[in-house]
């Protein structure tokens, strides 16, 4: 069924992304596709350019770049959604266990219970990784401290 107003065919980048994730069959792809293929047809089209704007603009050296958005309609069935970049110089080992970490602190943090990078490659400009992540973290102090780094949310009813 339609909800009145909505456009339900998928962005040409989107549907581009689940087929690509169907066909490397990473962990987590089919719940990962489905999410991205779950947003309005604008929020696909924002999702489809994060790729290109973020390998438009390497920053050099050994950093790399990300970006941040929570998908779902209710905090229980939310994904953190996460596009990163991984440098030509940086070892994929260093980058994967980088985002292992971040998709971690952001799912504590903003207190969603599924997370998932897809990792770019600056290099070739492909997907070269997708890491998947859901396993819920207790609150807790140390927790609290460890996530101390991310910038911190704004304010809304949700935190």
């Amino acid at each position: 069924m339609r909800a009145a107003g909505r456009d339900d065919r998928a962005a040409p980048g989107a549907r581009w992304t689940s087929l690509l994730l169907a066909a490397r069959r990473d962990f987590g792809w089919l719940s990962i596709g489905a999410t991205l293929l779950g947003g309005s047809s604008q929020v696909q089209k924002k999702w489809a350019r994060v790729r290109r704007l973020l390998l438009s603009a390497p920053r050099g050296g050994r950093v790399g770049r990300s970006f941040v958005e929570d998908a779902g309609n209710t905090r229980a069935d939310a994904w953190a959604l996460i596009w990163a970049t991984r440098p030509r110089r940086r070892p994929m080992e260093e980058v994967v266990t980088e985002a292992l970490r971040y998709v971690r602190d952001k799912k504590f943090q903003t207190r969603i219970p599924r997370g998932a990078v897809l990792i770019f490659d600056e290099e070739t400009r492909r997907l070269s990784e997708v890491v998947y992540d859901g396993e819920t973290i207790p609150r807790s102090a140390e927790m609290d401290e460890l996530t101390r780094y991310l910038t911190p949310l704004p304010d809304s009813d949700c935190n």
